[in-house]
């Protein structure tokens, strides 16, 4: 073990010095690394998804096993124009209907009055 010591000693040399090089490269990028506003992108929403499972495994019990769907739900956040602003929180059931559960727009250019239309 111990005629390997200086082998593994600059495999760990190697290693640290790729890090401080990766670094080195990194930094400029992070530096000039600025964060958005989500509202800030007209050409793209954002976009999100979550969705509810149930999963059944238990030997001991009288149920089918295997996984369940009990919901998923996309959120929409998205700049129309610069006047208006459309959120939309659509949910899919199992039985195969679509819920919107909100869907909306606000206005964005009227000065101190905002309005807002929609379930």
């Amino acid at each position: 073990m111990f005629r390997f010591a200086p082998l593994y000693s600059l495999r760990i040399r190697l290693r640290v010095l790729a890090c401080l090089f990766a670094a080195l490269l990194c930094a400029p990028a992070l530096a000039t690394a600025q964060t958005r506003s989500m509202f800030s992108n007209l050409a793209n929403p954002a976009i999100g998804m979550n969705a509810l499972f149930t999963g059944q495994a238990a030997p001991n019990i009288d149920a089918a096993y295997g996984l369940g769907f009990d919901e998923a739900e996309i959120s929409l956040i998205s700049v129309v124009d610069p006047y208006w602003t459309l959120v939309s929180n659509i949910v899919f059931l199992p039985d195969g209907t679509v819920d919107p559960e909100e869907v909306w727009v606000r206005s964005t250019n009227i000065p101190t009055v905002q309005l807002k239309l929609g379930k």
